[in-house]
C-alpha cells in the first residue's frame, strides 16, 4: 500500500473546486403551514389552535412553529406571537385579539370562551393572577 504525500496547499486547492459559498439568506427552522382563519378567530397548527386578531377572519395566514414559539403572518407582517402549546386540542387566547369585537358587541362579553375560561380559573383557583393582583394593591 502507498501513500501519496501532498502538501495542504496542494490537498487545498483540489477540494477548493468542490467548495460552495454560504447562502446569502438564513435557513427558517420553523415548521411551516398555511391554514385559512376559523370562524372563531383561531388558526390550528400542529393539532392545537391559536388566536389572531378578529380582523383576519376567513383569510389565510403563515403559521411558523418554532421550538418554543409560534409567529402567524398574513401577507409577510407578524399579526400574532404564542408561545407553542405541546399537547393536542389546547387552544391558546389572547384577550388583544377580541378587543375590537367586543368593543362593538359589550354584551357578548362575558359569552366569550376567553373570559368565560379566565373566570372559571378564578373561581376554580380562588385566585387571580399574580399581575392583576399587583395592580389590585394600588387602586
Amino acid at each position: 500500500m502507498t501513500t501519496k504525500s501532498v502538501s495542504v496547499k496542494e490537498a487545498y486547492e483540489v477540494e477548493r473546486y468542490y467548495l460552495h459559498s454560504v447562502p446569502a439568506y438564513r435557513f427558517d427552522t420553523s415548521k411551516t403551514e398555511t391554514p385559512s382563519v376559523g370562524d372563531y378567530s383561531t388558526v390550528r397548527f400542529d393539532k392545537n389552535n391559536y388566536s389572531v386578531p378578529v380582523k383576519y377572519l376567513r383569510k389565510d395566514v403563515t403559521v411558523k412553529g418554532y421550538a418554543n414559539t409560534v409567529h402567524i403572518y398574513h401577507k409577510g407582517v407578524l399579526i400574532a406571537t404564542h408561545d407553542r402549546a405541546y399537547g393536542k386540542n389546547k387552544t391558546e387566547y389572547r384577550l388583544e385579539h377580541y378587543i375590537d369585537l367586543l368593543e362593538r358587541k359589550p354584551r357578548a362579553m362575558f359569552q366569550a370562551k376567553l373570559v368565560r375560561t379566565t373566570f372559571h380559573d378564578l373561581r376554580i383557583n380562588g385566585t387571580w393572577s399574580p399581575s392583576y393582583q399587583s395592580k389590585r394593591r394600588y387602586q
